[in-house]
C-alpha cells in the first residue's frame, strides 16, 4: 500500500509541474516589447518604456514637442514680455493593462514653462543660495 502512495504522490507533483509550465508558457504570448525610440525623424515625438514594478515593463512615456501658443503676455509693466516658448514639451504617462492588451492615459503636463523653475518645493540649499556663494566666491577670487 505504502508503495502506491508514493507513486500517487510522484505522479501528482509532475503533474503540477506540468501545469505550472503550460501556465507560464502561454503567458509569454501576451506580451509586448517595446523599443525606446529617439526622434531621428525630426517629427517631435520621442517614446521610453519602463516599468511600475521590478521586471515588470509595463509603462510608456511618450515626450511630445507642439508648435508655440498664441501670445502670453504680462501686462501692466512698461515693457510688455511675451512669455511663448519657442517649443512646447508635453509629457505623456501610459500604462499597459490587461496583459498588453490596452493601454491607459495615466497623466499629462505640459514641461514648457517647468525648466524655468529654479527653485520649486526644494530642500536648501536652493539654487539662489548657492548661485549667490559661487559668486562671492568669484568675486573673492577675482580681487586676488
Amino acid at each position: 500500500m505504502q508503495k502506491w502512495g508514493f507513486f500517487t504522490m510522484g505522479m501528482m507533483s509532475g503533474i503540477i509541474v506540468l501545469l505550472v509550465f503550460a501556465l507560464l508558457s502561454q503567458h509569454g504570448e501576451n506580451l509586448a516589447y517595446a523599443k525606446q525610440a529617439t526622434d531621428n525623424d525630426g517629427k517631435g515625438l520621442i517614446m521610453a518604456t519602463g516599468g511600475s514594478q521590478q521586471g515588470i515593463q509595463d509603462i510608456v512615456w511618450v515626450l511630445h514637442e507642439h508648435p508655440p501658443l498664441p501670445a502670453l503676455k504680462v501686462e501692466g509693466t512698461e515693457e510688455s514680455k511675451d512669455l511663448r516658448k519657442e517649443k512646447r514639451l508635453s509629457l505623456l504617462l501610459y500604462r499597459c493593462e490587461n496583459q498588453a492588451k490596452s493601454m491607459k492615459l495615466i497623466s499629462a503636463r505640459d514641461l514648457s514653462y517647468d525648466e524655468e523653475m529654479m527653485d520649486y518645493n526644494c530642500e536648501k540649499p536652493k539654487v539662489g543660495e548657492i548661485y549667490a556663494d559661487l559668486k562671492k566666491q568669484a568675486e573673492r577670487n577675482k580681487g586676488k
